[in-house]
């Protein structure tokens, strides 16, 4: 899923969506 794209490769506001996927509350 587009989620588990590097987060070097993923734009920020991509990688801010990852960073909420892992930990709730990033969000």
């Amino acid at each position: 899923p587009l989620q588990q794209v590097p987060d070097a490769r993923a734009p920020r506001r991509d990688r801010r969506r990852a960073a909420a996927q892992r930990d709730p509350g990033e969000d």
